[in-house]
C-alpha cells in the first residue's frame, strides 16, 4: 500500500524511462507500507505510506536488458550475482533516469533515496559525464546516500517522498530534512495564552533549557 501520490510517481517515472529508453524490462516494485500504516515485517521505516523498494535495472554482461531476478547486491563493478549462478549488470542509464525523473517530476518531493556509496558513484559519474546540469546532480548528491542505521541497501534504491504542506496539516511528519527546492511546509500559529485559560485555566510553565541545566555537572 502506498500513498496515491507516490502510486502515481511511480506509475509516471516508469513509463518515462519505459518511453525514452524503450526496449528495456519493467521497473519492479518492492515493499511499500501496511495498508492501516505502522510497522511491517522486514522493515522499520514503511509506515505511512511514502516508501517504497525499488530493485535495480539491470542487463546481461553484455548490456541486454533482463528482468531484475529479485535484490541482488551491486557490487562497485555494477555486478551482482544471482542465485542461479549467473551475472547482471547495472543498467546505469535507465537508473540514472529513473533517479532523474523522480527528482524533476513536479508534486513528487523526493526525501530520500537511499542506496549503497558505490552506487551511488557509479549514478553520479554517469550524470556528470552526460553534462547533467549541476543543481539536479547536487540534488542527486543530496538525497542518494547510504543509512547509517540499517543495511547498505545495495540490492534496491528506497525511495522516501515528503511530506506536502497539506499532509503536514493533517499531521504528516518525520523522515528527514526539509531540502531547500521542497514547498515550504506551513508555520502553524502558536497557541494563545487565552486559549489556555479558557481550557485549562492557565498556561503552562515553559522552563527552558538553560534553566534546567546543573553547573555543576
Amino acid at each position: 500500500w502506498g500513498l496515491p501520490r507516490l502510486v502515481h510517481a511511480l506509475e509516471y517515472a516508469a513509463s518515462t524511462v519505459h518511453d525514452q529508453m524503450p526496449g528495456g524490462a519493467r521497473l519492479t516494485i518492492g515493499d511499500r507500507s501496511g495498508h492501516v500504516g505502522g510497522k511491517i515485517s522486514r522493515h522499520e521505516s514503511h509506515r505511512t505510506g511514502r516508501d517504497v523498494d525499488l530493485p535495480w535495472f539491470v542487463t546481461t554482461p553484455d548490456g541486454v536488458p533482463v528482468q531484475n531476478p529479485g535484490f541482488v547486491p551491486m557490487g562497485p563493478d555494477a555486478l551482482a550475482s544471482t542465485e542461479s549462478g549467473g551475472f547482471v549488470r547495472l543498467d546505469v542509464p535507465r537508473e540514472w533516469l529513473l533517479v532523474k525523473t523522480l527528482l524533476t517530476t513536479k508534486n513528487i518531493g523526493v526525501e530520500w533515496m537511499f542506496c549503497s556509496h558505490e552506487v551511488e558513484a557509479l549514478l553520479i559519474d554517469y550524470a556528470r559525464a552526460r553534462g547533467e546540469p549541476d543543481e539536479l546532480v547536487f540534488r542527486a548528491e543530496t538525497v542518494l546516500m547510504q543509512p547509517s542505521d540499517s543495511l547498505t541497501h545495495n540490492d534496491h534504491i528506497h525511495l522516501r517522498i515528503a511530506c506536502t504542506p497539506d499532509e503536514a496539516v493533517s499531521g504528516c511528519e518525520g523522515g528527514g530534512p526539509r531540502w531547500e527546492w521542497l514547498p515550504p511546509l506551513p508555520e502553524l500559529p502558536g497557541t494563545e495564552e487565552a486559549l489556555y485559560r479558557e481550557i485549562d485555566g492557565d498556561p503552562p510553565v515553559v522552563t527552558s533549557t538553560e534553566q534546567r541545566v546543573d553547573p555543576a555537572g
